[in-house]
């Protein structure tokens, strides 16, 4: 009986063992499952984000926009109105708002039907003489090559002094339009002028050589709406100006005292055009004394750019500062060489200015000038003249120092201004420590611990920068200075 017992209670035992055995598999089997799942999980994620995530949601993955160095943050990283990967498919720079250089911004060529990578501002589409940029400053339809319906085309009539948005057709043939003001001298010669024109009439020239030298004209003060002439004469005399757009003058000026230093000033001009004048001179009766040859002159804008200064930041990056007499739209338009291919987003309307540009080549000269826009951004008011930069290459001036004595050593670089648009930097010890061969150092950080340090080696250091981080930007020796 009591070996029946026993042998029950092992089997009951035996049973018991094997059901545990049985759990203890099973929670094996989910474990392990569980685990694959979640590895499983855990790698898609991790490829989501570092192949399908589109932080900005412009078209471009995150990897792409890093590769390109567009913004993966900012779906326009220009600011022109279009996606990065919309300018990538349509062939417009990313990173320049006005990619054919026309005064309007990449988006608003295209939602207005036209061609971003084509400067149709520079072209005559109605074939009237005049680009578009012109009749749009003009006020004249670029669509129309006779706005004013007066049988003449806008150009024809701008080239010759008149206004191609008035009709002058409805003026008699032949006659002659006086100018208000304007009293002809006797002896003037009384041309017919084309039918719809008008013109000043001028006086009749004396037979024989000149009775009076006129000299030392000058044009001074030139403003947008004014210009003041100054001459001498060599005998007192009267003085008078016809000036007009062409040598068809169309205004006149005159002195009412006489002397042998003469100064007028040209008022109600128009900005930013090229006039035509010729001095007369004459006596106390009114007989012409002398005339010189035709004379130009050009006038501004009325927009002064003033205090243009570069300022380095960095080894690609500089700060463009400068002021306006007015507030204005402005930007700063620049290049390897004087065609200005680049340039910055439009700043806010003011008059002080202070403009950083990033991404440069480092070590490279470059040309900028300063252009100023109308409240619409598409016509230009006005340029400054050309300036120039070189950034410096401040990879080549890079010193070290090592603190042997530490604990533990380290390794410290000293650059001469901050270094930008890299990656990392590798220093690798000359030759080869087997317990530190290389160390990676991420942008800000300039110290190297846990580094064996043998006095007597080199360190080559390597700046990576670029595209995937495989841009070589720097690479050279250096024997650290030793430091306790």
């Amino acid at each position: 009986m009591t070996n029946q017992n026993s042998k029950i209670e092992n089997e009951s035992l035996s049973s018991d063992y094997l059901a545990k055995i049985k759990v203890k598999k099973t929670w094996k089997r989910i474990s392990v499952a569980a685990f694959l799942v979640t590895a499983v999980l855990g790698l898609a994620f991790a490829s989501y984000y570092i192949f399908a995530r589109d932080s900005d949601g412009d078209g471009l993955k995150n990897w792409q926009e890093k590769r390109l160095g567009t913004d993966p943050n900012n779906p326009d990283t220009d600011d022109d109105g279009l996606r990065d990967k919309e300018e990538i498919e349509r062939g417009t720079n990313p990173f320049n708002p006005d990619t054919d250089g026309d005064g309007y911004l990449d988006g608003e060529e295209v939602a207005a039907g036209f061609n971003p990578l084509v400067n149709e501002m520079k072209e005559d589409e109605d074939h009237d003489g005049l680009t578009k940029e012109e009749e749009i400053a003009l006020g004249t339809d670029y669509k129309n090559p006779d706005t004013d319906s007066d049988g003449y085309l806008d150009g024809e009539e701008v080239k010759a002094g008149y206004n191609p948005l008035v009709n002058e057709a409805s003026q008699k043939a032949g006659e002659v339009a006086k100018l208000p003001g304007v009293t002809f001298l006797p002896g003037a010669v009384e041309e017919e002028a084309p039918a719809g024109r008008s013109y000043v009439l001028l006086p009749q020239l004396p037979a024989g050589p000149a009775k009076v030298k006129i000299t030392a004209i000058q044009v001074s003060d030139i403003g947008p709406d004014y210009a003041r002439v100054t001459w001498q004469t060599d005998v007192s005399s009267f003085g008078r100006i016809y000036y007009g757009l062409t040598s068809r003058y169309t205004g006149e000026a005159r002195e009412v005292v006489s002397g042998r230093f003469h100064e007028l000033v040209l008022s109600g001009l128009s900005s930013k055009n090229t006039y035509h004048f010729r001095i007369f001179v004459f006596d106390n009766q009114g007989a012409v004394l002398a005339t010189s040859s035709d004379q130009e002159f050009t006038t501004t804008s009325g927009i002064t750019i003033s205090d243009i200064t570069s300022k380095i930041l960095g080894n690609r990056e500089i700060e463009v500062s400068y002021k306006l007499n007015k507030p204005y739209f402005t930007r700063v338009e620049y290049g390897l060489d004087t065609e200005y291919k680049q340039s910055t987003s439009f700043s806010a309307k003011d008059k002080e200015f202070k403009t950083e540009i990033r991404g440069l080549q480092e070590g490279a000269s470059y040309h900028f000038r300063i252009a100023v826009f109308d409240d619409s951004k598409k016509i230009v008011l006005e340029r400054s003249g050309d300036n120039t930069f070189t950034l410096p290459k401040i990879l080549e001036n890079i010193s070290s120092e090592i603190y042997i004595n530490a604990q533990p050593p380290y390794i410290t670089l000293t650059f001469p201004l901050p270094i930008t648009d890299y990656c990392r930097i590798d220093i690798v010890a000359n030759p080869a420590i087997p317990e530190e061969q290389k160390i990676t150092l991420a942008p800000g950080n300039y110290k190297f611990e846990k580094i064996s340090i043998v006095p007597q080696y080199q360190f080559i250091i390597t700046i990576l920068g670029g595209p995937n981080c495989s841009e070589e930007l720097y690479k050279g020796a250096a024997q650290p200075e030793i430091r306790p």
